[in-house]
């Protein structure tokens, strides 16, 4: 299965081929079903949505300099990247219909059309709520980052926690822009020019802290915790260290921070580039700020007692 797939209109759809050779999109002119129109591959970038591009990007990273304007480049690579860009969007483009058929999970009320979707972080996990589960880009790190504090709240209280305390951290990066230009690092990919440099950050203790007092679970160390029971465990070292510091040294507080932007988060130079090039911008473009925001939660814990058999 993709990583990002976008949805559009049951009508506006043409039956999936299944092949990358195709150049042609996975759209048909209203009316006009029998006799699919493509999508001129030249103008892809600028009509088809950031995360869709940027889940192109990431598969074939060459396809970065249609997005840098690269005048050096001939005409035959731009145009086989332009191909490849349009093969990739045929492959990643799905009715409501279409996305069922192939087997996507999504939440309540999706899929929509007009929006990309991309694949939870542990839908390979058969058996989980998670299988087979596509997540719209938008609310991608804010859900993947609810989602861990439940599962943490959860692991906290198995481990008999009497006291829990979540405190929301914002930390606010804006970025303006120079005419003289400036380059943003693509992470492992490459360079790309803007014209943004300098940036300038805020953290700010949101007051809605949230508290849950408990009595606490009656729990002591030759009970075990089972992983098999805490999917995000395995990939959380800070969680393992609680519970390696719980079980056999009778810790009784912890403090653990949650970041909403992860590994499984997508490059924001990359995206801001993107949106560059799709609003017209470039080494003269004047978008002003760019204002990101990153949210962090402080978990402070605090254990009963542990219970030791005599």
């Amino acid at each position: 299965m993709l990583d990002t797939i976008h949805i559009i209109d049951e009508y506006l759809a043409k039956p999936k081929t299944g092949s990358m050779g195709s150049s042609a999109q996975n759209f048909t002119m209203p009316g006009r079903e029998t006799s699919p129109i493509p999508l001129p591959a030249s103008i892809a970038v600028s009509l088809l949505p950031g995360a869709l591009v940027f889940a192109a990007v990431s598969a074939m990273p060459s396809l970065i300099s249609l997005l840098s304007d690269d005048k050096d480049e001939d005409k035959a690579s731009k145009a086989e990247k332009e191909r490849l860009l349009a093969a990739f969007v045929e492959r990643a483009t799905f009715s409501p219909q279409q996305a069922r058929d192939e087997g996507y999970r999504f939440q309540p009320g999706h899929p929509m059309s007009g929006k990309s979707y991309r694949r939870h972080p542990l839908a390979d996990f058969s058996g989980s709520e998670s299988e087979h589960l596509y997540i719209p880009n938008e609310a991608y790190d804010a859900h993947v980052l609810e989602e861990r504090e439940s599962e943490l709240i959860r692991l906290l209280v198995s481990l008999g926690a009497t006291r829990i305390s979540i405190t929301k951290t914002t930390i606010n990066t804006k970025s303006g822009h120079f005419n003289a230009g400036a380059s943003v690092e693509a992470g492992p990919l490459m360079a790309a020019d803007t014209n943004f440099a300098s940036d300038s950050r805020h953290a700010s203790d949101m007051s809605d802290a949230r508290i849950f007092c408990l009595n606490g679970y009656a729990w002591n160390p030759s009970q075990k915790i089972n992983p098999k029971d805490f999917f995000w465990l395995a990939f959380e070292p800070s969680w393992k260290a609680v519970l390696f510091a719980r079980e056999f040294g009778g810790c009784t507080e912890a403090s653990l921070d949650l970041k909403e932007n992860t590994s499984f988060s997508e490059d924001k130079s990359i995206e801001l580039t993107i949106k560059l090039k799709k609003f017209g911008g470039g080494a003269s473009g004047g978008l002003g700020v760019n204002n990101n925001e990153q949210r962090i939660n402080v978990i402070d814990v605090k254990f009963a007692p542990i219970e030791n058999k005599s």
